[in-house]
């Protein structure tokens, strides 16, 4: 988790963050990857939950923006 959070960190400020708006404003298909841990409907969802991570994962593969 140490790891994750010191390279998100680096990410932001090497790039500044990013608003929705501008992530979701740009030409082609955007993505909004989601970190969820549990649904209402569906309960449990993932039991080993590091929304941090996860949501390095979703921008490296190229989401947009991410709703956590």
């Amino acid at each position: 988790l140490a790891e994750c959070a010191h390279r998100a960190a680096e990410r932001r400020v090497r790039e500044g963050r990013r608003s929705l708006a501008a992530a979701l404003s740009a030409d082609g298909p955007s993505v909004i990857a989601e970190c969820k841990r549990a649904s209402p409907s569906a309960g449990l969802l993932r039991g080993a939950f590091n929304p941090v991570c996860l949501a390095e994962v979703y921008w490296a593969a190229g989401a947009s923006a991410v709703s956590v």
